[in-house]
This record gives structure tokens, C-alpha cells and sequence, in this order.
């Protein structure tokens, strides 16, 4: 949906250009809504990244805890762990 549409747009925009770089009118274009659907959805930017932000920490959780094994040794549940966290960075 838009919401969605909203929110992938901001992501790629900082991806891209560093969130200092985003404005509305290029989140606007990039999702292709104007703003009264942005407002519908978010109450201002600082709610949208927050948002945004949340939304990336609970996929790179489960990215990151997929293939978990509380059975192997704490040393290799952590190198796990950490070479999934590798991977996900540099997915990007």
C-alpha cells in the first residue's frame, strides 16, 4: 500500500543520499503521493523514520536469528550470529 510505498522510498532516499538530504518533495516524487496521503499515514518525518527504523531493526532481527541453534556452544551460536550480521550489511 502507500503507507508501504512511503516508507521504501525513505529508505531508499537515505540509503542513497544520507537522511539529512531527504525532504518531503523527494519522498513525495519517490513514492509518488502528495501530501495529504503522507499525512494520512505519518504526522510528521521524525514519526516516518521512526517508524522506518523500528521496521529495519525487527527484519534484520529475524535475518539475523534465522538458522539459530540454542544447541550449539555459545561460541559458535555468536560467530553464527555474527557472520549473519555481516552478511545483512553487506547485503545493502
Amino acid at each position: 500500500g502507500k503507507r508501504e510505498d512511503i516508507m521504501v522510498a525513505t529508505l531508499d532516499l537515505i540509503i542513497e543520499e544520507g537522511i539529512q538530504s531527504v525532504t518531503f518533495p523527494k519522498i513525495f516524487k519517490r513514492a509518488n503521493v502528495g501530501s495529504s496521503t503522507f499525512y494520512n499515514y505519518f504526522n510528521n518525518k521524525e514519526e516516518l523514520v521512526s517508524e522506518l527504523y523500528k521496521s529495519v531493526l525487527i527484519h534484520m532481527g529475524e535475518v539475523i536469528m534465522t538458522g539459530y541453534d540454542p544447541n550449539l556452544t555459545i561460541y559458535e551460536r555468536s560467530k553464527g550470529i555474527l557472520r549473519r550480521m555481516v552478511d545483512y550489511g553487506l547485503s545493502f
